[in-house]
């Protein structure tokens, strides 16, 4: 079934409208027609059937069959991931928010070949990409995206029981070898660089970090896009 957001729709509604994008959503490109049950969220866990009453011209009336709360999951995967090309970085939105990434983190390194007042003024689109993949994939929590960072600042502040994982063209391990410390942190930080990967002084600073490993994705040069999906996607296996 597919789902749309409505992000003021609280629990305990018995009856309510819909109109702006999500109508035109719901309507013009899905085609439900009156009596349909559809599937809407929230973005704060709570999931609900709903049963069309009545369409008009620009709005809809839908009442409540049912409301369900999804707990947020125990764990989380940050993606801290090198500014790169525009669209590079909205393919990257898309497919990570379908394997289940938490969040997003924007991070600034020697070798960025993007500017960064661009990229901040992307903002809204990102998060509306997030929007979309979210409701494709049928995830109840809408992954958050940070400000752009620098590396320094991803460490000022680090929960306990977290593991840095960095992918590294010369690095010797993979992402199997650390299965066991990936199954017990709460929180997994994935490290992705830009093309022509990162810095030697980038690289000393990330070996002095606390809780950090270095891992390769294998005998080929991947693009940082495509690293970013592959990385999460193999941390995810060791997390289901």
């Amino acid at each position: 079934m597919t789902q749309f957001y409505v992000p003021h729709l609280p629990p305990g509604t018995k009856s309510f409208v819909i109109s702006s994008d999500e109508y035109h959503h719901i309507v013009k490109s899905f085609r439900a027609k009156e009596s349909d049950i559809i599937r809407v969220f929230n973005g704060k866990g709570w999931v609900f059937e709903i049963k069309i009453v009545k369409i008009y011209k620009d709005k809809l009336e839908a009442e409540v069959v049912s409301e369900n709360f999804v707990e947020k999951p125990s764990f989380e995967i940050v993606l801290c991931q090198s500014l790169i090309k525009i669209d590079k970085f909205e393919l990257i939105l898309e497919k990570v928010t379908e394997i289940g990434i938490g969040k997003i983190v924007p991070i600034i390194t020697s070798r960025i070949n993007v500017s960064v007042e661009k990229f901040f003024k992307k903002y809204e689109r990102f998060r509306n990409i997030l929007i979309e993949s979210t409701k494709q994939s049928h995830r109840v929590y809408i992954p958050e995206i940070e400000p752009v960072k620098k590396i320094k600042e991803v460490f000022e502040k680090n929960n306990a029981n977290i593991l840095n994982i960095v992918c590294w063209k010369n690095a010797e391990k993979k992402i199997s070898d650390f299965s066991q410390q990936i199954e017990k942190s709460n929180e997994i930080k994935i490290f992705i660089g830009p093309e022509g990967d990162f810095s030697e002084d980038e690289i000393s600073f990330l070996s002095q970090q606390k809780d950090t490993v270095f891992v390769t994705l294998g005998k080929t040069i991947l693009r940082s896009e495509t690293a970013a999906i592959v990385s999460s996607a193999l941390v995810f296996e060791y997390k289901q």
